[in-house]
């Protein structure tokens, strides 16, 4: 689609080719030029953006197999009445089963190719009943819509299934759903009254809606595959537009009634001629009944190879990954030890610094005050230095007087001792007296002490 708008916009060129190169002179040409060019890039942006997914190819299959029933049910209902031309029908309920093959998805980044491949040849395609299984065909989708292209040559399967698209190819099986066979068209075909005709084809019915195979895995998509959950065995929901009257009207139960008479001749069994058109019908539908099974035991084979194929890589990656995530821990004790030890070792050295800046202080204030003890020991030596000499100068010059203040001084000093001798007497004595008054007061009180308990 890009390159039809691609082409449009050359075409619409009002200049011939040959004035092409103008354009990038003039100023018109040039905003012409940036817009075409921002046209282009914002379309291929938004092609990107809406680049439908394999789930909404998923649902369109979906809506356009709902579609084609409905528009069968229409014409089932048109013709109702009609007793011979549903002569083969066993239930008189609609039954939907939706059964899309095996599909290739490409991505271009703007758009999206999908291809139903077929997987069984034996498949009756010009049948009415399996006109709902869509193969051979495929489709374009982009801007977030799909549209059927038309259907594959003979050659075309060949090449569109590549080697490794084999194993990226998707198994599209939806669900196979039947309907309850209570109510049958006994007076329109006498061979399904018998029992144990009956039970074979309920047995054949229910034996293709006993569950839906395994899907296989897209491994083009392996990292959404991981980030999202399983696909879920119900078909996608419909738009809200679309209706589904998946009941036909049910006849009451007085118009399929029959005499007793009747019915008790119905009830026994009735031998078919092998030439008889509606046994050809049965062996017909029996036909469909055995390709579709083995449709769906081929689809069935190749998901199981598909899972064991993807069983043993992903137990592969597991056993990667749980080895080294456990190298991992490994590595990651180590680191943490030695982190351990490191920060261990650089505790200690940090309480080593600390006391070694502890002790440069200590030393550093003891040097620094014995510098100030050293200065100030010199200025004093100095000072008394000086003083000295003043001294010995000043008994230089005064000898005489010195001599006679010296003499003066010791007559003082001796009658200073004596003074000290006769004030030592004096406390002498009056230590003494002190005694004897001490003596005499502790007798006194013995004395007082003896005559208050006499009292």
């Amino acid at each position: 689609m890009s390159f039809y708008i691609g082409g449009l916009g050359v075409v619409s060129f009002r200049s011939p080719l040959s004035d092409v190169a103008s354009l990038f002179v003039d100023d018109d040409g040039v905003r012409s030029l940036v817009a075409l060019l921002i046209f282009f890039i914002v379309f291929i942006v938004l092609a990107h953006l809406t680049n439908p997914s394999e789930n909404s190819f998923r649902a369109y299959l979906t809506e356009q197999s709902f579609r084609q029933h409905l528009s069968r049910l229409d014409e089932n209902i048109d013709d109702a009445r009609n007793l011979q031309r549903d002569s083969h029908h066993f239930t008189n309920r609609a039954s939907v089963s939706l059964r899309t093959p095996r599909h290739v998805f490409h991505t271009f980044g703007i758009f999206t190719i999908a291809a139903m491949l077929p997987v069984s040849p034996k498949t009756d395609k010009t049948d009415p009943l399996s006109t709902s299984f869509v193969s051979d065909t495929w489709f374009i989708g982009a801007f977030g819509r799909w549209w059927r292209a038309g259907p594959f040559e003979p050659w075309c399967p060949d090449m569109v299934t590549l080697p490794s698209d084999e194993e990226s190819s998707s198994s599209g099986i939806v669900a196979v759903r039947t309907t309850d066979c209570k109510f049958s068209f006994r007076n329109r075909f006498p061979l399904f009254e018998h029992p144990s005709v009956l039970a074979a084809l309920a047995r054949r019915l229910l034996g293709r809606s006993r569950g839906t195979p395994p899907r296989l895995r897209n491994r083009e998509r392996t990292a959404q595959y991981q980030s999202s959950s399983a696909r879920s065995s119900t078909p996608p929901p419909l738009p809200k537009s679309a209706t589904l009257p998946l009941h036909s009207i049910r006849t009451s139960q007085s118009s399929i009634s029959l005499p007793t008479e009747q019915r008790t001749v119905a009830s026994a069994f009735v031998p078919c001629d092998a030439s008889s058109p509606r046994f050809a019908e049965v062996q017909h539908q029996i036909a469909i009944s055995k390709s579709a099974v083995i449709e769906l035991r081929a689809q069935l084979s190749d998901c199981q190879a598909s899972a064991k194929r993807s069983h043993s890589t992903l137990q592969a990656d597991a056993d990667a990954l749980r080895e080294r995530k456990r190298q991992e821990d490994l590595a990651k004790q180590k680191v943490k030890a030695q982190t351990k030890s490191l920060d261990d070792a650089k505790r200690n050295a940090e309480s080593l610094r600390k006391e070694a800046e502890r002790k440069l202080k200590a030393a550093c204030g003891a040097r620094d005050e014995a510098n100030n003890r050293i200065d100030f020991l010199d200025k004093e030596i100095e000072r008394l230095q000086r003083r000295l000499e003043e001294d010995r100068a000043f008994l230089k010059d005064n000898v005489d007087m010195v001599s006679k203040v010296q003499k003066e001084a010791e007559d003082e000093l001796q009658r200073k001792k004596r003074e000290v001798k006769v004030a030592e007497d004096v406390v002498a004595a009056l230590i003494l007296r002190t005694k004897e008054l001490e003596a005499k007061l502790a007798s006194r009180r013995e004395k007082l002490a003896f005559l208050r308990e006499q009292t």
